[in-house]
């Protein structure tokens, strides 16, 4: 009984801790940026984009810690949409998203791929927002980006920004994606790459998702 009691504890904690933990320590983690020195690149060209044209705004899932935070912080004038499945972590996530002053989420079941892709491309071409999403979400494999984020591009001719942050001392969860947690008093590198047209001419959906993983690796090393 209590091995049994401990593999349960073990996998929910993997898989449900970290959410949990942003949800919880928000409000801690405003009070730990108040410290944190921020150095930013990328950003006004991510502007003129993102004021225009549809834009897909793309990031790995363990960076998750810091996008309301400094999307607040940075850009507190655009709308942002964010992406996520109709799930317990999904309803976390929104949780997190509407805390946002200009966020709101969509929420669609994460087995049902089409909904979910009509629900993205109806999203962009709309352009009432920045739509947000993790490409290797919601369960990984951690860094490899599945082919949604391009499929739905493609459809819809957006513009592609990755974004990324890193700090100079950060937290590290035991979980699936190594989630980053920054520390107190460290430098914060925030990277938002360089647009790019999902030009249906140019990628194929296998090309241009490798062109996502590509960049959004890029962005790591350059933070």
């Amino acid at each position: 009984m209590w091995k049994w009691l401990v593999i349960k504890w073990k996998k929910a904690r993997k898989r449900h801790l970290p959410l949990v933990i942003i949800y919880l320590l928000y409000p801690l983690l405003r009070l730990i940026l108040l410290t944190c020195r921020f150095k930013v690149e990328g950003l006004e060209r991510y502007h003129q984009i993102a004021l225009i044209e549809p834009t897909l705004l793309l990031l790995w899932h363990d960076r998750l810690a810091g996008i309301v935070p400094f999307l607040s912080k940075f850009s507190p004038h655009l709308h942002y949409i964010g992406f996520v499945s109709d799930s317990r972590d999904g309803h976390l996530i929104a949780r997190l998203i509407r805390s946002f002053r200009n966020g709101k989420t969509i929420q669609v079941p994460h087995d049902a791929r089409q909904k979910a892709l009509r629900e993205l491309v109806k999203s962009l071409k709309e352009k009432k927002g920045v739509v947000v999403m993790t490409p290797d979400g919601p369960r990984g494999p951690r860094h490899k980006a599945k082919q949604g984020a391009a499929v739905a591009s493609l459809m819809s001719y957006a513009q592609i920004v990755t974004f990324n942050w890193k700090a100079s001392k950060s937290w590290e969860l035991s979980t699936w994606d190594k989630m980053a947690f920054p520390k107190p008093f460290s430098k914060i590198c925030i990277t938002f790459g360089d647009p790019f047209l999902a030009d249906r001419e140019k990628w194929t959906v296998e090309s241009l998702t490798e062109e996502i993983n590509r960049k959004l690796e890029e962005d790591v090393s350059l933070s």
